[in-house]
């Protein structure tokens, strides 16, 4: 498929940061930006969400989907290489309430929203030109440079119509916003079509391009957990023999990060632990990565949460020694009162001592990432959105 060319934003609109551009209107105060050194774009997409070192995000209500006041699928870096960190964001536009037949005749009224925003001063965000339709459920997104001009690119895990039809998800297309290296970005499709729920992305073949992992149900004949290769011309292969015993488990979570200090990344992967499928249930782990760039010769299972046993998000903290795995869970359906989603719940694993702590267990709309934070000397984890209540942990 051509690209297609959805922002580029002149240099005087990013000096000025005037409004330039359709779409891009706000009632937020236009904040002054001082340019600054370049900030480059880190190697994996992980810390590229979680290693700038965010207060939590002040996401417009105008994002809000059945989560309110944020979305699913977003990103952090600097995006117009002006010394600030900006948001991506993929804002959901449909609901299965509308049936996939009606969604289907007149997809452009469906399709999710692909918007760059700078932040204000007060942490608000600003939109910078216009918005582009995506993929219809962007579920993720990742980024990092993977065609290596020096800007940062957002590859988006899509899933399509979240409901069988006639008796299968239809899955859809990913799609991959790659830089043009003048303030610019063009969108294409990444990947075959897929039920793509979760992904991460670093450079696992050592030659200097990000690679992408995904947790993608549709993959027949292969594992659910697999990678996306990059041919560095802004496609991808897909490599299914690099997270081997994966095959038909339902995996929805995944993140590439380095739990044990080896300098090697290593793989959690989370996803619905009650018997969905069979015997096909996933069970959460750390998968250790190998020189090779193969994961899971090793493992570290980490304890389920009885009726919990939906795993959302990853977040690693070293804690003075402490390496702290803090799994974002939620209800699975299958505790009394409890449905689906319906629960805020962390759980928190430390990688030393192998004890598993259940830090916060609620009744509550779910909490779909956390973010690395620092109080009072303790590093720990609070919800990304400040919509969410002020919550923060540490063990």
């Amino acid at each position: 498929m051509r690209p297609t060319k959805i922002l580029s934003i002149p240099l005087l609109c990013l000096l000025l940061m005037a409004g330039c551009g359709g779409g891009g209107s706000t009632t937020t105060p236009i904040p002054t930006i001082t340019l600054g050194a370049k900030i480059a774009a880190f190697p994996s997409s992980y810390q590229n969400a979680k290693g700038y070192g965010l207060s939590r995000i002040n996401f417009p209500s105008s994002l809000s989907t059945f989560v309110p006041d944020q979305p699913l699928a977003w990103g952090a870096s600097d995006f117009f290489q002006i010394g600030n960190v900006s948001i991506f964001t993929a804002k959901q536009n449909y609901n299965t309430s509308t049936s996939y037949a009606t969604i289907s005749a007149n997809p452009s009224a469906y399709q999710s929203d692909f918007q760059f925003w700078t932040r204000a001063d007060d942490g608000t965000l600003v939109a910078r030109g216009p918005a582009y339709k995506g993929c219809l459920h962007p579920r993720k997104a990742v980024v990092a440079d993977f065609n290596r001009d020096g800007y940062p690119d957002v590859f988006v895990a899509c899933h399509g119509y979240d409901a069988p039809v006639n008796g299968s998800l239809p899955g859809e297309r990913s799609k991959i916003t790659l830089s043009n290296g003048s303030g610019g970005y063009t969108v294409s499709d990444a990947a075959g079509v897929g039920f793509y729920h979760g992904a991460s992305a670093a450079d696992i073949n050592g030659d200097g391009y990000p690679d992408i992992v995904v947790a993608n149900i549709m993959n027949p004949g292969g594992p659910n957990v697999h990678f996306l290769i990059n041919q560095k011309d802004g496609t991808f292969s897909v490599d299914n023999t690099r997270v081997p015993g994966q095959v038909g488990s339902p995996f929805f979570s995944v993140e590439l990060l380095d739990v044990n200090g080896d300098g090697i990344l290593d793989l959690a992967v989370g996803g619905h632990e009650y018997d969905m499928n069979g015997p096909y249930a996933a069970e959460t782990a750390v998968l250790y990565g190998e020189a090779n760039g193969v994961f899971g010769t090793t493992k570290t299972i980490i304890p389920t949460v009885a009726g919990r046993g939906v795993v959302v998000d990853f977040t690693f903290v070293n804690n003075n020694g402490q390496r702290i795995l803090y799994v974002d869970r939620s209800a699975d359906g299958s505790a009394p009162g409890f449905s689906f989603y319906s629960t805020q719940t962390l759980q928190a694993f430390n990688l030393v001592t192998n004890v598993s702590t259940t830090l916060l267990d609620r009744p509550g709309m779910w909490i779909p990432w956390w973010l690395p934070t620092t109080r009072n000397g303790q590093s720990g984890v609070a919800p990304y959105n400040v919509s969410n209540p002020d919550l923060f942990y540490s063990q």
